[in-house]
């Protein structure tokens, strides 16, 4: 190192080529072709989801697009390139599958919706319970009032005879199972037989231990005094005189029990005569089926009944009448009574069915326009096709759509004693009804209502395609909006071509 000299010389520098040799390069190193098949198989950096089939027709692009977005599970298969036939098979078939299985189900859910919605439990709150008072009829075994004859009569222009005497005795107190035995009589027509036993009817005296008054009724027993109901109304023989249809609803006075109140004790003292009776809920009709007593004078009639009572919550009444099976009493469709009760609706079915088969209407059957009053002969043909006119409560259901009342009440009777007063006692007969206080009663409530439903179908939806709300407003929308605007694209794009 010593005593040697050391040159240091400039580095040397290589120089770009310039940019006509870069050209020459480029083109020899990639040709135009290849360099734009390369271009176009670089990746997109904004590609997102999978990659879809390119459809040919216009409608095909737009389902494509459709399928390809969805957020329903599936559908995206069907659209991705590249897949198998038979893969695709599979594809559609598990969609399709899926696609039919929810469709079961949701009909499923809207039968039970429909058919199933409501369930009757038992209330065991009874402090709480709120008990009606039932209502009472007694229909006097002597109909007619002796002592009026000759003035009822002379008022009708009849002869004061024993024929006619007795025919007005016997139609009085005639039933389904009598009407056999009816004499033949043609005095006066059938159509005034009813205001005739209205004049005829006997003076009840009678006395109860609430002061109650009872209300003259017509029923299938003839003329009836009925206690405690508020619809009696419907049945009088003014209401029906004056072609009267005003609805009547609860009284706010109407007798009811608590459980504080529960003694639930009445008496009624029938002072002039015999009479049948029977317990029944007070917004109901008489039906000739519900069960009768005889209380004669000078015996006492004691009998302990059980209630059993339906109420609905306010959530039924808000349903269909298909989903409750039932009939609030305001909702009416009769063409008797302004009102609705199962026990209407049954004779109402009866009253229809002796006018099919004998051509009339009862004298005991509101007059109706157009529809004779029944004669003798009638009444006897009405005896004699007794198994053809009367339907089981089933039948009537299905023939004439009485279906059950949403609230009712029905009385089971616990115990019944008659007992014979001693000579010198009151000639009275004593009605002593009492009933008593329940412990459970029945409600209706709705189990299955329309948020359970769609709960059920949404839940179904998601299992079987992974499809929420937002999915079917997807389907609205590509049906809709995306549709015009698809439209719209198109024509314009047409427009463009057409104007070069």
């Amino acid at each position: 190192m010593i005593g040697r000299e050391i040159k240091f010389e400039n580095p040397k520098i290589h120089k770009a080529p310039d940019e006509k040799f870069h050209m020459i390069y480029m083109k020899e190193l990639f040709s135009e072709e290849r360099l734009a098949n390369h271009v176009e198989r670089l990746p997109s950096p904004v590609q997102m989801g999978m990659d879809k089939i390119r459809a040919k027709t216009l409608l095909g692009k737009y389902l494509v697009d459709f399928a390809s977005s969805s957020s329903i599970h599936g559908l995206n298969h069907m659209t991705a390139p590249r897949r198998h036939i038979i893969e695709r098979f599979l594809a559609a078939l598990f969609i399709i599958a899926a696609l039919a299985s929810l469709i079961l189900l949701s009909l499923t859910f809207w039968k039970r919706y429909q058919d199933d919605a409501i369930v009757i439990v038992l209330d065991h709150d009874y402090k709480h319970f709120t008990i009606k008072a039932p209502g009472v009829v007694i229909c006097p075994q002597e109909n007619v009032n002796e002592a009026v004859f000759p003035q009822v009569l002379k008022k009708y222009g009849l002869e004061d005879t024993i024929e006619t005497r007795n025919f007005f005795r016997f139609i009085s107190n005639a039933t389904y199972e009598t009407f056999n035995q009816t004499p033949e009589f043609n005095a006066v027509d059938s159509s005034k037989w009813l205001a005739i036993l209205n004049d005829l009817k006997p003076n009840v005296q009678y006395q109860t231990f609430n002061n109650s008054k009872a209300k003259w009724i017509i029923t299938e027993r003839g003329f009836c005094l009925t206690f405690n109901n508020y619809i009696s109304p419907y049945s009088s023989f003014d209401y029906w005189k004056n072609n009267n249809w005003t609805a009547i609803s609860i009284p706010p006075q109407f007798p009811s029990y608590s459980y504080l109140k529960r003694e639930i004790t009445d008496q009624i003292r029938v002072k002039t005569h015999s009479v049948m009776f029977s317990i029944y809920p007070a917004g109901d009709v008489v039906n000739i089926k519900q069960k009768f007593y005889l209380c004669k004078r000078m015996s006492i009639v004691t009998i302990d009944v059980l209630v059993v009572e339906i109420d609905s919550s306010d959530q039924v009444a808000q349903l269909s009448l298909r989903q409750r099976k039932c009939k609030f009493a305001e909702e009416g469709g009769l063409e008797m009574w302004p009102t609705y009760s199962v026990n209407a609706c049954r004779l109402e079915c009866t009253f229809k069915r002796i006018r099919k088969t004998c051509y009339c209407y009862p004298h005991f059957a509101r007059p109706t326009p157009g529809i004779p009053t029944c004669n003798a002969a009638q009444l006897r043909c009405i005896a004699a096709n007794w198994t053809q006119i009367f339907l089981s409560d089933k039948k009537a259901a299905k023939e004439c759509g009485c279906i059950a009342n949403c609230n009712k009440a029905r009385y089971v009777e616990a115990s019944y004693s008659s007992l014979d007063l001693k000579k010198g006692s009151p000639a009275d007969a004593i009605i002593t009804p009492t009933v008593i206080f329940p412990t459970d009663k029945y409600e209706r409530k709705q189990i299955f209502g329309f948020n359970d439903f769609l709960a059920s179908v949404g839940g179904a939806a998601g299992l079987f395609l992974g499809a929420s709300v937002i999915s079917f407003v997807e389907i609205f929308y590509f049906a809709t909006l995306r549709l015009y605007w698809y439209k719209l694209k198109i024509a314009n794009k047409g427009k463009k071509k057409f104007n070069k």
